[in-house]
């Protein structure tokens, strides 16, 4: 990921650069951006096994899509206009279950200046308590990614 655009981007929860690619570590963890612009694209990665993000747009919580990854991945956005967007990009799983590995943003606009005032209610995402296994469970199933989860309400 370019390092200019994250000086336009909001990265939420622990994180680290390496190698030009953005490391999200955490439940919850994630990037957002406002932009004005008809379509984007995210190259996202998760290190070692399987895991799923959530992508929110216009800030509509109860539209947001879960997206399982699997290893490298593009996923690219087509939107019905070309006003001003924010976008929420939230890691689903607990760091035990993997790393999400932000490596590129693509914008076919203009990256805007993250305004940092919200008018909405406050969202509070759980930590590894409320991802914990058992949460989700369904008898008889071993832990895994599918049973946590700390941004389904």
């Amino acid at each position: 990921m370019n390092k200019i655009l994250t000086k336009k981007i909001k990265i939420n929860g622990r994180f680290l650069f390496v190698d030009n690619n953005l490391h999200l570590f955490h439940v919850g963890s994630g990037i957002s951006f406002i932009y004005k612009g008809k379509s984007f694209k995210l190259h996202l990665n998760f290190k070692d096994k399987k895991g799923f993000i959530y992508v929110i747009i216009d800030r509509d919580y109860d539209h947001k899509e879960k997206i399982l990854i699997d290893g490298d991945k593009v996923i690219e956005y087509k939107l019905s206009s070309d006003k001003k967007h924010h976008i929420d990009v939230i890691k689903g799983n607990e760091e035990l279950d993997n790393t999400l590995v932000v490596k590129d943003l693509i914008l076919d606009g203009n990256l805007l200046d993250y305004d940092h005032k919200y008018s909405q209610k406050i969202k509070v995402y759980g930590d590894s308590t409320i991802a914990g296994f058992g949460i989700l469970k369904k008898g008889g199933n071993e832990a895994s990614i599918f049973e946590n989860d700390g941004v389904e309400d």
